[in-house]
């Protein structure tokens, strides 16, 4: 029953992102940058609710395996950035590629044009990036890591050493 209402709850993700996709993008007529307000939006909601379903009964926000709510704005806001980088970079520089990463791969037996070299390599990089957020936030800490959080620390060099291991990325 788990892996079926798993699957269930997993297809049914596209639902609130395509409703935030419309509920920012219809409103903007005439702002340059709807799109990537929209699609910021849909990927928002998309990666929360992935995580929430992933994490199951074990918060987020709160608890031993809790991310510090800054840690999440910080590396939420940077997939944001990768991402309507990446949309921008293929279109503003698309004229500046070579031919051949513009121009459509050939066409289906039906006669559509496929999509060219260059939407191919964003897609797949925008693959990389919601699959490198996606695992960040359903990650669990280790026992170690708990144990380390919870320890006391004293001495200068210590508390130092300490200092100098929160800033460290996972």
């Amino acid at each position: 029953m788990g892996y079926v209402q798993n699957k269930i709850q997993s297809k049914l993700l596209a639902i609130p992102a395509a409703v935030a996709f419309a509920l920012v993008y219809l409103p903007l007529k005439g702002f340059a940058f709807r799109l990537d307000l929209a699609v910021c939006a849909s990927y928002t909601i998309t990666m929360f609710m992935n995580a929430r379903r992933k994490r199951g009964k074990i918060p987020l926000l709160s608890g031993d395996d809790a991310i510090p709510l800054s840690e999440i704005l910080l590396g939420h806001v940077l997939a944001l950035l990768a991402l309507v980088a990446i949309i921008r970079i293929g279109v503003y520089a698309a004229p500046a590629l070579p031919h051949w990463m513009t121009v459509s791969i050939g066409t289906t037996p039906g006669g559509r044009h496929l999509p060219a070299a260059l939407r191919y390599l964003q897609t797949f990089m925008l693959f990389v990036v919601g699959f490198i957020e996606s695992w960040w936030l359903t990650t669990l800490k280790t026992d170690e890591e708990k144990q380390a959080k919870n320890r006391v620390v004293r001495g200068k060099a210590a508390y130092e050493e300490h200092l100098s291991n929160r800033l460290r990325l996972r």
